[in-house]
């Protein structure tokens, strides 16, 4: 159930690598706008993170924690709960790391940064 104390002391509420944990998705962002109406969610890209079906590549286990990974058009689909937004992508290029607006299929990391319905 969303939270009953409005806790509105913060400019805004960062949740990076926090969605994919979460079950209820809808209730997560009802209560991030009891929280603060400005938020930044970020998460992995499931299609390109060293992780195939969840499974982690390189040791061959499953993250038990994920109960959802998120690839380009599922993690678009979150601009249905803001009224303004911005996506962004994070990438890797000759041996560094670019957050670049917009979201783009290669990206390791998506985030939108908004203000909630």
């Amino acid at each position: 159930k969303p939270s009953e104390r409005p806790m509105h002391d913060a400019d805004e509420a960062v949740c990076f690598q926090v969605i994919e944990h979460v079950r209820d998705e809808e209730l997560f962002i009802e209560n991030l706008r009891i929280l603060n109406r400005k938020v930044r969610i970020g998460t992995i890209n499931k299609d390109v993170w060293p992780f195939v079906e969840g499974v982690e590549v390189f040791t061959g286990r499953r993250n038990p924690y994920h109960v959802n990974e998120y690839d380009l058009t599922a993690f678009k689909a979150l601009a249905r709960y803001f009224t303004d937004y911005t996506f962004f992508s994070q990438t890797y290029d000759a041996g560094q790391y670019w957050m670049v607006e917009g979201l783009y299929s290669n990206a390791l990391n998506f985030y939108i940064h908004g203000v909630l319905l």
